[in-house]
């Protein structure tokens, strides 16, 4: 069937619309500057597509706010040369503000270091071209000297002063393949996985690269990643001891028999203090090793957050027989009532659940080597607040069960 020429028009017209508003809404744009030692900050804020129309916006004029940056050195602005291309814009621009001179951290997936020597303007590249997110992490952020969280960078909305503001540590880990002495501006480049010539082979073939530091030695020459490998029985996991002089690493298989855990998530600095401990090898090297005296952590359960309003405390890797048992400590300790199946014909094992504090219903499931606990959606697809309180503080409840040690023949550890 042919369209009219009055549909026709009014496509046209639409996608003219389209065109014009996102056009002017890139055009208008609120510059801002701030002045760091030589350098220039300019941030630039303005509206781009927000990208979900036709997906999940009925809204094919929704914006959200960005904020782009340059460098301005003299006057002149600051540029990165890339193999396809020069960069002039960034994604963000950070002033290191421990650093013995003003310094600059630019990025968009890269970092660049941008520095001034004897008045002239250096720019450094720090590691290879990526089209990953750009990421940081400090190696001695806590009061204990121990990594924080990891950092990245998007297409953002950014306040100039707060958003340009970097400290927290000494060492700070640009990408997976460099850390940057903060004090001296010094570089080290790293490598977070084991070798693959003769130097690896006592070694398990392990790759850290895009993850955490968990640990670093007291002596501050080398740090640890959590890491992965593959060999013919399948995966496993393990940690990485990176080198800070040569930047070369060494891998560690973790087995769960001897480290409880679950999977690499549970690998925090708290993890790794309680399961091995820095010690220096007959050439002087910092190395982490397994503490033998540690006894093993409690199991415990994890909470899921698959949206605002929508939590699971789930429990794994653990064998069906746990589900009877987590029914039992809600209905003799918590009051929970099984909902016949006239109430819920979708549920008639005596898994879903009325319970005090929840107005609506909590379902309990077994799957895929894991036990859950969640409230199902209303009617109208919403899950009541009350509920999803209700399971935090059940889930925190069942977890001090667990602790005690009762059901630990109920968990998986091959």
């Amino acid at each position: 069937m042919n369209s009219s020429p009055g549909w026709i028009a009014a496509g046209l017209l639409a996608a003219a619309l389209l065109a014009w508003a996102l056009s002017t809404a890139r055009a208008v744009a609120a510059t801002e500057t701030l002045v760091h030692g030589p350098f220039e900050i300019v941030a630039e804020q303005r509206r781009e597509s927000d990208g979900r129309f036709p997906n999940t916006s009925a809204n094919p004029f929704g914006t959200i706010k960005v904020t782009s940056f340059r460098v301005r050195h003299q006057g002149r602005a600051v540029t990165v040369p890339r193999r396809d291309d020069v960069l002039s814009r960034y994604w963000r621009v950070l002033r290191l503000l421990d650093a013995p001179r003003p310094a600059l951290l630019v990025a968009t997936t890269d970092f660049h270091l941008v520095t001034e020597e004897n008045g002239q303007l250096v720019v450094r590249s720090i590691g290879e071209q990526s089209t990953d997110l750009a990421m940081l992490q400090w190696l001695d952020a806590t009061p204990g000297g121990q990594p924080g969280a990891p950092l990245r960078f998007g297409i953002e909305e950014v306040g100039l002063a707060a958003g340009t503001a970097l400290k927290g540590g000494r060492w700070l880990k640009l990408s997976f393949h460099s850390v940057l002495d903060v004090q001296t501006l010094q570089v080290h480049p790293v490598r977070p996985w084991t070798p693959h010539d003769e130097r690896g082979a006592a070694q398990p073939k392990l790759h850290g690269a895009q993850h955490p530091v968990v640990s670093f030695a007291p002596g501050r020459s080398a740090f640890a990643v959590t890491a992965h490998g593959r060999d013919a029985q399948g995966d496993y996991d393990g940690l990485l001891v990176v080198d800070l002089a040569s930047g070369d690493a060494l891998g560690q298989r973790i087995e769960r028999r001897r480290m409880r855990y679950v999977d690499s998530h549970d690998f925090t600095p708290d993890w790794v203090a309680h399961y091995f401990r820095w010690e220096r090898d007959s050439a002087g090297k910092e190395r982490l090793v397994p503490n033998a005296a540690a006894k093993p952590l409690p199991w415990s359960g994890r909470f899921i957050d698959f949206s605002a309003d929508m939590v699971e405390y789930r429990v794994k890797p653990v064998r069906d027989e746990l589900l009877p048992v987590l029914q039992r400590f809600l209905i003799e300790r918590h009051g929970a009532e099984p909902v016949a199946e006239g109430d819920n014909p979708a549920r008639s094992n005596g898994s879903t659940l009325k319970l005090p504090g929840c107005s609506h219903v909590l379902v309990l499931s077994y799957g895929d080597r894991h036990l859950g606990l969640y409230g199902p959606a209303l009617r109208n697809g919403l899950r009541p607040p009350d509920c999803q309180q209700a399971i935090r503080r059940l889930g925190a409840a069942f977890d001090a069960e667990l602790a005690s040690g009762r059901y630990d023949e109920l968990f998986i550890v091959d």
